[in-house]
């Protein structure tokens, strides 16, 4: 029995429910400059399972890296209209 024991405990740490699903945002958003980047930035701050350190503009391509079990896409997408308006 006491071999079982740690079998099991390895069992029940893998069998759990996924938590995180980490995607990547790389979308094209014109009108998205240097200067908003920083808004656009603050703006998605404030939503937990956005990782603030991804978030970068190439070209004209907004890329980050989300929690998609946290927050949708299309949240992000909204976040960031609202910010160039």
């Amino acid at each position: 029995m006491s071999k079982l024991v740690p079998v099991l405990a390895v069992l029940a740490l893998f069998s759990g429910c996924r938590r995180e699903e980490i995607k990547r945002f790389a979308e094209p958003v014109p009108g998205l400059t240097d200067a908003k980047l920083g808004q656009v930035r603050q703006a998605l701050s404030r939503y937990e399972g956005v990782k603030d350190e991804t978030i970068k503009l190439n070209g004209d391509t907004l890329e980050m890296d989300y929690d998609s079990m946290t927050i949708a896409k299309e949240n992000i997408r909204r976040e960031v209209e609202a910010c160039l308006k």
